[in-house]
């Protein structure tokens, strides 16, 4: 560097700290960004932005009375008052330029900031402690974006396929094929992998070589192909339009995997250990209720409880349990008359359904689906 000026040098409070590169919106915020000085450091050949708030020389106060003077003799008395020193060379700053400053209380940052604005020149701290004012490399020029467009047809019969992806592979820049199969997209220069996809048609890659300011015209043909979708599992109700995903009430469904699984022979057990706000209690010593015991819903009476076989109602026992035990008054369905052998699943809503199923169904409905070879009469 030719003619330095001063000592460089920094006192030891000047510590510096690194930060991230901040993101400038565009607008004037972004032309005071460009006309400002950057402070950098200089890391393994690399220079990277100073996070100033971190830094304690860039965050001394000063009080400054600059008036007319030049660009160099701002800088000695910026230096006078914090003990830094700088170096530049005449043919790259513009140290004759003469600014004005009159300021009581202002960071370093801030005065140079007001000093070398629009110099076009950087701060550089160096791994010494150095203070450097370099001159700030022009910005690269504007890459012209390069256009790729296209048909896509069927590779039999000739026809245009709209709808058909296509995309730079990697990349998130693509389109899709309008009615007339045509796709256009802009892209940077550089070499991709286009390729373009429809469901039912092989997926066709090829190579290509964007250049800025052109129009590449790249044409595809897709074969036909038999493809394999993953299997759909639909189970009907009453009502059209609803499925356990996008229901409002909770439906659980267990299979016959997870039946057998739970290690239990009796039918009621088996959804008490599968369903949390399903009761099966087993009183001792009251009468026909050992036999025909009452299950209940989220707490509710055995006769709120509606059971479904295959989507029809299962009908309850004649037993009226009047001893003091749960289900007390009522008729409850005897769910262990249903062998568990022959459930394929079992579905059970967790709410209240008396708008759709009457007034025992209060606490919610069990739907118990049967296998295809499973009888369909129980007595």
């Amino acid at each position: 560097m030719k003619s330095l000026i001063g000592v460089v040098a920094v006192t030891a409070a000047a510590q510096v700290a690194w930060a991230a590169p901040s993101q400038f919106p565009s607008g004037p915020s972004a032309d005071l960004h460009d006309s400002a000085p950057r402070f950098l450091i200089t890391a393994a050949s690399v220079r990277v932005p100073v996070d100033v708030a971190r830094t304690p020389v860039l965050n001394q106060r000063i009080g400054l009375h600059l008036r007319n003077v030049t660009i160099a003799e701002a800088l000695q008395t910026i230096g006078d008052s914090t003990g830094l020193r700088f170096a530049y060379s005449r043919s790259e700053v513009p140290v004759g330029r003469t600014v004005r400053l009159d300021a009581k209380d202002i960071t370093v940052a801030a005065a140079l900031t007001e000093v070398l604005l629009g110099t076009s020149v950087d701060v550089v701290f160096t791994d010494r402690g150095q203070a450097m004012l370099v001159k700030r490399p022009p910005p690269p020029p504007p890459v012209a974006m390069g256009t790729v467009t296209g048909i896509v047809k069927d590779s039999t019969t000739g026809e245009v396929l709209q709808g058909a992806s296509v995309s730079l592979v990697g990349t998130r820049r693509g389109s899709l094929a309008g009615a007339d199969g045509r796709y256009t997209f802009t892209a940077p220069p550089g070499r991709y992998l286009l390729r373009a996809r429809l469901l039912g048609y092989l997926a066709v890659s090829d190579s290509i070589v964007v250049e800025d300011g052109q129009t590449l015209t790249h044409d595809f043909t897709l074969p036909r192909t038999v493809g394999t979708l993953n299997a759909v599992v639909v189970t009907g109700t009453r009502q059209p339009n609803r499925t356990a995903v996008n229901a409002p009430v909770p439906v659980d469904v267990f299979t016959a995997q997870q039946i057998q699984q739970s290690g239990r022979t009796e039918t009621s057990q088996i959804i008490e250990m599968l369903a949390p706000s399903f009761n099966f209690p087993r009183p001792s010593v009251t009468d026909g209720t050992d036999h025909i015991r009452p299950a209940t819903l989220r707490g509710l009476n055995s006769d709120q409880l509606l059971v479904l076989i295959n989507g029809k109602r299962r009908h309850n026992s004649s037993l009226v349990n009047i001893n003091g035990s749960v289900g007390r008054g009522a008729m409850a369905v005897d769910l262990n008359a249903i062998p568990p052998s022959a459930i394929d699943h079992i579905e059970i809503l967790r709410d209240g359904a008396a708008a759709q199923y009457g007034s025992d169904a209060i606490a919610g409905v069990i739907n118990i689906i049967l296998k295809s070879d499973a009888p369909s009469n129980f007595s």
